[in-house]
């Protein structure tokens, strides 16, 4: 993806529909862009680009598992990425609730952080409907814990079983579908310290 032709077709398309001179901006921001990223020189960042997907292997809590593949496309320098995670499918990826948690592992190696960490907030669905607030926790070792929100008035806390502000209200109904919305991705940062 040297020449960054999502770049060059946008420019193009909004050259189109606003005027050739908007279009010129854009080849030039695009030129300079690539000169920067593609360049390995003193004081230029290397962007790699992965895009692949896994099949992930759903934790307990189900009675019957979600099924479809996940996209995960990783963007960086090898020690400092970002991670976003996505349902491959285009549909809901649920399964049936029994249990108040939700997890999967298999994120591949290329994709897992050296520690512990935690993806910006996205929808979830807990019965049947995208109603849920959340945040992940991703391990080193490649597992991907969903942790539900509630707004208790004044902030949002996200927990698991007995964390919540009245004592375990934050987790998953044990009933109904539960899992991915249409759509779906979380992002998190990488690093890597070794």
């Amino acid at each position: 993806m040297s020449d960054y032709t999502i770049v060059k077709d946008f420019s193009a398309t909004l050259g189109t529909i606003l005027g050739s001179d908007l279009d010129a901006e854009f080849d030039a921001i695009s030129t300079a862009v690539n000169s920067k990223v593609n360049s390995s020189g003193a004081g230029n960042a290397v962007l790699e680009v992965t895009v692949a997907t896994f099949t992930p292997t759903w934790g307990a809590g189900f009675s019957s598992d979600p099924t479809g593949d996940l996209r995960y496309e990783l963007y960086g320098d090898g020690t400092h990425d970002t991670v976003v995670i996505q349902d491959d499918t285009g549909a809901v990826m649920t399964g049936t609730s029994d249990a108040n948690t939700m997890s999967f592992s298999g994120i591949p190696a290329g994709a897992r952080p050296d520690a512990t960490v935690f993806s910006d907030i996205f929808m979830l669905r807990d019965n049947t409907a995208n109603t849920a607030v959340g945040i992940a926790e991703i391990t080193a070792g490649g597992v991907c814990t969903f942790r539900m929100g509630i707004f208790t008035g004044s902030q949002w806390e996200f927990g698991g079983p007995g964390t919540g502000p009245s004592g375990g209200e934050d987790v998953f109904t044990t009933s109904g579908a539960k899992g991915l919305p249409a759509g779906w991705s979380m992002r998190y940062q990488r690093v890597v310290t070794a």
